[in-house]
């Protein structure tokens, strides 16, 4: 049997077996590797705009930031711009947005993309053999969409297909050798599809069944999901895979300069501020109608500032120390540690629009919202019951609580989200953990604790 030139080789109950994965193939099966199907050496330009679509996997990358800072590291003056355009659970030929969302196309050409990163199959892959098909047309149809376009005004983007990674065993009842089955089945079809087209691709599949057969550590914390270290790894293999790494390994250490981290956590704020604006919590408060709801917050131009934001945020990496890149690996991430805390500090934002334009406006009339007092003297109490006042917003650092819990000590925890429906651009979230105590034992608080403050609990 020959498929696109290549030899298929006949694998016949044949499995894998390591400490994690479990991987069975299939029968018949024309296997092909990253490296068989790349059309030629993978570049990356000048000014160049990089938009990265996909599930989960895709949309979670912007969290750590590897990938990122290492293309910056190793393209230290061509200015890229990164934009994660991915949704969780979404599937290639399936995109569930809000209503009044910007169309995909439309923001890939406002984003001016020169070269497109395609992260789908895991999701699909649920669906196994009887679904392979309908995802070879998607993603061929989708691929083929996006090789006619000309976002940046000028030439076809440059695309790259992304398999998904092997599913790790996990605390969850899983049949572990059916879903790398799936998983592979899957993962061929995007090689196939990207060896068709002439696109390149990157066999995350093969790469992280052959680390874990190696011992490698556990990148997932849930079989799928990857971990901070799981993104680490899996960023170099990315890079690696399109030759744009120095193989020479790294050694891991806890030692490493500070530099690293601080570059990171730029790149991250600059992926905070875009996916409040991309992946907002109240969506519908930015691009729906809820943005012309009587008395809610609504910014003129929030679409516009965020843009503005994001973009300032690109200038300053751009300017900033890069790391090297070798020590972009080095250190060896701590696992179960918050991702950053605290949240992005407060930014100004550039430009010289009118400030109108900038302004938050509140619709609501004065005196809707009532005194606790006067809340009190209008409810009507059923006999035998009282209603008494325990805590509230004017003697207390509490507002729009969306949880309270009493503990084994009569303490009321409260959790505050002044934020929402949303934090507005440029404006670190303020929610909060507070606790209230009656050491009095009256029935209304009198000491408080701000447990943590500067959340982004929505």
């Amino acid at each position: 049997m020959q498929l696109g030139g290549k030899t298929a080789v006949e694998l016949s109950n044949m499995m894998y077996l390591s400490k994690r994965f479990v991987c069975t193939s299939f029968a018949t099966l024309a296997l092909l590797s990253a490296s068989e199907v790349q059309a030629e050496t993978f570049e990356i330009g000048k000014n160049d705009s990089i938009v990265i679509l996909g599930n989960t996997f895709a949309e979670r990358m912007h969290l750590f930031g590897y990938f990122e800072t290492f293309l910056h590291s190793r393209f230290p003056e061509h200015r890229l711009r990164v934009r994660y355009l991915a949704w969780p659970a979404e599937e290639v030929g399936e995109r569930i947005r809000p209503k009044g969302f910007p169309r995909l196309f439309g923001e890939l050409h406002g984003n001016r993309a020169d070269v497109v990163f395609i992260c789908y199959g895991m999701n699909e892959s649920f669906r196994g053999t009887a679904g392979a098909g309908h995802f070879r047309h998607e993603m061929e149809r989708f691929t083929d969409q996006l090789l006619a376009e000309r976002f940046n005004g000028k030439s076809p983007p440059r695309v790259v297909l992304v398999t998904p990674v092997a599913q790790e065993a996990s605390a969850a009842t899983v049949d572990v050798p059916a879903r790398n089955a799936a998983l592979q089945e899957y993962s061929q079809v995007i090689l196939q599809v990207a060896a068709k087209l002439g696109v390149h691709a990157v066999d995350l599949f093969s790469a992280t069944t052959e680390r874990a057969l190696d011992q490698g550590g556990k990148l997932t914390f849930n079989g799928i999901h990857l971990t901070e270290s799981g993104y680490q790894v899996v960023s170099r293999m990315v890079a690696s895979q399109l030759g744009l790494l120095d193989e020479t390994p790294a050694l891991q250490t806890a030692d490493v300069p500070s530099g690293i981290d601080s570059f990171r956590r730029l790149v991250y704020e600059k992926n905070f501020w875009h996916q409040l604006w991309w992946h907002a919590p109240n969506a519908s408060y930015i691009h729906g109608r809820r943005n012309q709801t009587p008395g809610s917050k609504h910014l003129g131009s929030e679409r516009k500032q965020s843009r503005q934001l994001v973009d300032d945020m690109d200038r300053q990496i751009w300017e900033a120390q890069k790391p090297r890149v070798a020590n972009i690996w080095r250190k060896t991430p701590v696992e179960g540690k918050p991702i950053w805390f605290p949240t992005p500090a407060s930014r100004s934002i550039s430009g010289n629009q009118p400030e109108a334009l900038w302004a938050v406006e509140e619709d609501g009339k004065p005196g809707r919202v009532k005194s606790p007092a006067r809340e009190l003297e209008m409810m009507k109490v059923a006999p035998g019951y009282q209603v008494n006042l325990f805590a509230s917003e004017v003697n207390f650092p509490i507002a729009n609580p969306m949880a309270l819990q009493f503990d084994s000590s009569g303490r009321l925890w409260v959790g505050n989200t002044p934020t929402w429906p949303h934090p507005l651009p440029g404006k670190q979230p303020s929610d909060s953990i507070v606790v209230l105590e009656d050491r009095n034992g009256d029935g209304e608080a009198d000491k408080h604790t701000v447990f943590l403050d500067r959340l982004n609990l929505l």
